[in-house]
């Protein structure tokens, strides 16, 4: 409370905080409703609705009752949690996400502390599954599924506007200043606040391996409550609602194999995308460590020319992403790309994911299936179904980080902090060969005029020294083949599915 403060200071303080919550309520104000703008509270937002919860908290005992201002951001706050999906996820995965999250739960621990006991347990119970998706789609404290507009590995900050790194990341696809109006993704609080609420001991395992917090963690986590790894969770998760499927080895060891696809919808005319990019079937990967076919992540250029819907943005536009042109050209916003995702894992040595993209190459794609396998939690295989309206040239990209040595001679190969991915596509004869015309150095795959394709694409990978794991594959009638790890297995190319899995079936802890 202010009152703790002498009256001069506190004086001073009821008059600024009073002009700042006026500030945040006209911000609110539309034709609609004078109190909450537009379809949904986004980031910026929440963040300022935050701010103005503390500051009506610590005064409103002062001069006047500030209980309208209060329900006002409050309802705001709300609001922008039920932008959420019902399994925690949301489009704004990532960096966006984190970007609100930690001043949300500042606010909804205060609310808890002056009045409002049960603010975190929502019917959804979307809180209690809200840190979940960064857990799954993360090796240890190293976020890996960087789509749309995310960063690549630690907490990193930057000190304001234009601003230089100021605290770096372990491992990161975005160059200094990438950035320029400042993110501060502090994980490590968010997930020891949760941990302690809900009584969640994985979510304090994760904690535990995130780099630095801040107050909020000191006062509100609960550093008596055990740790549990999550060994417990599903290796293969699909989060429908952002869109993002994972396939990975391990949810606790920190050489994981993790693949990461990405499905859900793209920048469009259509659908609401706040911070999403042109990159429907692309895929991550990292393996040993290191991540060895990188996303650009967030390159925008807020203050330059070029429109983020421009076919040539370094970041938005397909190309710089791990997946397909076509004639040439990438995803087109006013065809307003989506993509459905499913998990149809036959057997627990055999994890499948695919993801189709309904729509959003224009005419020219009538369908584009990428299925997504992993082999007894070792084998990494992709195979991409097309088909097209008529011949048309088409071209795959693998991308390695920027610090990776890439190579189409011997063989196609991303080398990069002592392992080694292998490339070997089968099904159809193609032209490889390396090129840096994208943001991020590349291996392109070219096949010329065809109408249908199925290819597939085996991902082993090695460290460097090692003896390289063998694998051969081929397609056999309506599936593919495999030779690895002394046996041969099966790969189903399944074209019309129905789901059995839900992203809610996660076992979240109960009382």
């Amino acid at each position: 409370s202010a009152r703790s403060l002498p009256e001069d200071l506190r004086a001073v303080l009821a008059g600024r905080s009073r002009a700042m919550i006026a500030m945040f309520v006209a911000n609110c104000r539309s034709p609609e409703n004078v109190y909450l703008s537009g379809a949904r509270t986004m980031n910026h937002l929440a963040v300022q609705a935050s701010g103005a919860v503390c500051l009506a908290l610590a005064i409103r005992e002062d001069e006047r009752d500030l209980a309208c201002e209060i329900e006002i951001a409050r309802a705001h706050l709300l609001r922008f949690l039920d932008w959420y999906d019902d399994a925690g996820g949301a489009i704004e995965i990532g960096s966006y996400w984190g970007f609100a999250n930690e001043y949300v739960l500042r606010a909804l621990l205060a609310l808890k502390r002056h009045g409002w006991a049960d603010i975190f347990h929502q019917r959804a119970m979307k809180l209690e599954r809200y840190m979940y998706p960064t857990l799954c789609m993360s090796i240890g404290g190293k976020y890996v599924t960087n789509f749309c507009d995310g960063t690549y590995g630690d907490d990193i900050v930057y000190d304001g506007p234009g601003g230089d790194v100021i605290a770096l990341a372990r491992e990161r696809v975005m160059p200094a200043g990438g950035d320029p109006r400042g993110v501060t993704f502090r994980t490590r609080s968010a997930a020891l606040v949760l941990a302690a609420e809900f009584r969640d001991r994985r979510l304090q395992w994760m904690a535990e391996r995130l780099p630095h917090g801040d107050e909020l963690a000191l006062i509100s986590g609960d550093p008596e409550l055990v740790a549990s790894p999550p060994d417990d969770l599903p290796t293969t998760i699909v989060y429908h609602g952002c869109g993002v499927g994972i396939l990975r080895s391990s949810m606790t060891d920190p050489d994981a194999i993790f693949l990461g696809l990405k499905a859900g919808r793209a920048r469009g005319l259509v659908f609401d995308d706040p911070h999403c990019q042109s990159d429907l079937n692309t895929v991550v990967l990292d393996g040993f460590g290191t991540t060895l076919l990188a996303d650009p992540g967030y390159r925008h250029d807020f203050h330059g020319s070029m429109s983020n819907l421009d076919p040539a943005h370094p970041s938005n536009s397909t190309p710089p992403h791990n997946t397909l042109l076509v004639a040439g050209a990438g995803q087109i916003h006013t065809d307003s790309p989506v993509a459905h995702l499913q998990d149809l894992s036959p057997s627990d040595d055999l994890d499948y994911i695919v993801s189709r993209i309904e729509r959003g190459y224009g005419p020219d794609v009538l369908r584009f299936d990428r299925h997504a396998y992993l082999i007894a939690k070792r084998v990494v295989v992709l195979i991409d179904d097309i088909e097209l309206s008529g011949p048309r040239d088409l071209c795959w990209n693998f991308h390695g980080k920027e610090s990776a040595e890439v190579a189409a001679s011997p063989s196609p190969t991303i080398t990069c902090d002592g392992v080694r991915l292998r490339i070997i596509p089968f099904g159809l004869p193609l032209a490889v060969a390396t090129a840096s015309d994208h943001v991020l150095t590349r291996l392109r795959f070219d096949a010329r005029s065809v109408a249908r394709a199925c290819v597939g694409w085996l991902l082993p990978i090695d460290r460097v020294g090692v003896d390289p794991l063998a694998v051969s594959a081929g397609f056999v009638d309506d599936h593919a083949q495999v030779q690895t790890l002394g046996r041969t297995w099966r790969l189903p190319v399944i074209v019309r599915r129905s789901s059995f899995r839900s992203d809610l079936m996660l076992p979240f802890p109960r009382k």
